[in-house]
């Protein structure tokens, strides 16, 4: 069965990324600037946690069917579906960035884009939605690497946990906590081992779905794990040795375990129609969004002088509507096409109810954004 307060939950991460490049970065930037690290630390990462809540239910809706539904996994049939599912929206925002970055360069402004000229090679290198290093016109997408090679394991790990037994889903939360904090404290590296230690930092988010995909922890583990992962956040604010992402891990291994039970208050508000709308379209706008933004930005300045009251009045003015409308066009021209069980899919505007004819037919609830 389809639970569609995880769409709700899905449009919630996409709405704090956001948020967070709309201005919640630069206000976490002037506190630590004035001196005010811990309170810094804490808003940036609060602001940056949409990244965590869209690894945890990651783990949720692809290894459900395979964990509980029992499906057979077919590792050909699965990694060519996801591909299908993640490039051709991924496309449309890679030629977006490009357009946006190649406007700011042959025609510059006072505004500082903080991302380089544009070049034909870079660009290229970056249509491929995995990313080693190098240049980037999208600072939003870096989390797709990560997201991809959790993907690419999926097999191997429905391989192993269909034959062991339930306590192993918590023993591997256990277990990456711990290695995802010590993956924290080693040198980060680069290129490849880059890449590898970013996976490490953030593998208990996705261990922390594993598990809900497999069980439903007691009310009282989900409420533990909560506030554990609370009071792990505010430590790791004033305890830089400390990984953050291990205490939002299991701060939304709370929520979305609360989420899951359905006839809540909770779940009933993330499942109604309009979080559901923007849910099912939380891929297009998190691939889109931060272009959209600089856009927005680089156009403002064409006309305002200078970073105040007045430009981010009109910059964000205009950006808010216009990531959800390009959100929205990318959507419907192309990522729906490519997406199963939709339910608001022919909606252009969101819906009041839920249309779930024929649902039952549908595929089990999709992980990306």
């Amino acid at each position: 069965m389809r639970l569609h307060a995880l769409d709700g939950l899905r449009a919630v991460a996409a709405l704090i990324v956001v948020a967070y490049h709309l201005g919640w970065a630069n206000v976490a930037d002037a506190l630590t600037q004035q001196g005010h690290l811990a309170r810094g630390r804490a808003l940036a990462g609060l602001g940056a946690s949409g990244v965590e809540l869209f690894f945890v239910l990651s783990g949720v809706v692809l290894l459900r069917p395979y964990l509980r539904a029992g499906r057979p996994m077919r590792a050909g049939n699965y990694l060519a579906r996801r591909v299908s599912r993640l490039y051709p929206p991924f496309a449309a925002a890679w030629l977006l960035a490009g357009l946006t970055v190649w406007l700011m360069t042959v025609y510059p402004t006072w505004w500082d884009a903080r991302v380089p000229a544009f070049e034909w090679h870079d660009w290229l290198a970056q249509a491929a939605i995995v990313q080693a290093g190098g240049v980037s016109y999208n600072f939003a997408w870096w989390s797709l690497t990560i997201e991809i090679g959790f993907y690419a394991v999926v097999p191997l790990l429905v391989a192993a946990l269909v034959r062991l037994p339930k306590p192993s889903h918590r023993a591997l939360l256990a277990l990456a906590v711990v290695g995802a904090q010590a993956t924290y404290l080693a040198p980060m590296g680069n290129g490849l081992v880059h890449l590898a230690w970013q996976f490490g930092t953030y593998v208990s988010c996705f261990a922390a779905g594993v598990y809900l995909a497999a069980e439903d922890p007691a009310p009282a583990v989900a409420t533990g794990a909560g506030l554990a992962g609370i009071g792990w956040v505010v430590a790791s604010a004033v305890a830089p040795t400390l990984n953050p992402h291990v205490g939002y891990g299991l701060a939304y291994f709370g929520l979305v375990a609360t989420t899951m039970r359905t006839g809540t208050v909770l779940s009933n508000r993330l499942a109604a129609a309009p979080m559901v709308w923007l849910g099912e379209r939380s891929y297009s706008l998190f691939l889109t969004h931060y272009s959209v933004i600089f856009l927005c930005n680089w156009g403002v300045s064409q006309f305002v002088p200078g970073k105040g009251l007045a430009f981010y009045a009109a910059s964000r003015a205009l950006a808010v509507p216009g990531a959800l409308i390009m959100a929205c066009v990318v959507f419907h021209l192309i990522e729906r096409r490519f997406a199963h069980g939709l339910v608001t899919g022919h909606h252009l505007l969101p819906p009041r109810q839920l249309d779930l004819h024929g649902e039952a037919a549908a595929e089990p609830l999709t992980a990306a954004r």
